[in-house]
């Protein structure tokens, strides 16, 4: 085979471009690593993602005191939950598959509302047939009570508060998509 005269400026030149290929493979593989690693990175935070509490309160873990009022879809009690004073609303009717089917989602949906206008809903139990509960934060009295007891009248100055914040409660909630 016939020799082939590389010049010393053109043997630098190819080691160069040779090392610069080289760089860009090496790069190129960093770059997919890191693509990848970031991709499994996405997975695990979406795998791991903080949920602040279950909405389904196992049975077991809430405790009837004191009923504090009943309206026409059941009683309210004073209760504990996970150590908490809590209100705990015990429903009168028997629901059907899919009624029960309805009432989770809509406890799905009271799992994610915050506002300080709204009260706090802290889970519920759907697991005992014939016994939903509803747990929210337990407030120190009812609004009727506080509207209607003459023991201690509140100014008109604070009744409007009053209905100021319930209408923003209840603009967060019409406002929420799905409006509720």
């Amino acid at each position: 085979p016939p020799h082939v005269h590389i010049r010393e400026s053109e043997r630098e030149q190819m080691s160069s471009t040779a090392q610069k290929i080289e760089i860009d493979k090496v790069n190129a593989a960093n770059a997919a690593a890191a693509a990848a690693t970031d991709t499994t990175q996405q997975q695990q935070q979406q795998q791991h993602v903080v949920d602040l509490g279950p909405s389904e309160i196992d049975p077991a873990e809430i405790t009837l005191e004191a009923p504090i009022g009943d309206g026409a879809f059941g009683v309210v009690y004073r209760g504990r939950c996970r150590s908490k004073d809590v209100a705990v609303k015990v429903l009168f009717k028997q629901f059907d598959r899919r009624t029960l089917e309805a009432f989770r989602k809509e406890v799905a949906i009271l799992r994610d509302i915050r506002h300080p206008n709204l009260t706090l809903f802290m889970g519920a139990s759907t697991t005992t047939p014939g016994k939903l509960m509803i747990c929210t934060e337990l407030l120190r009295t009812d609004l009727e009570t506080l509207l209607l007891d003459s023991a201690q009248p509140l100014s008109l100055v604070t009744r409007l508060r009053m209905a100021k914040d319930a209408a923003l409660g209840l603009c967060w909630l019409h406002s929420a998509n799905p409006a509720i």
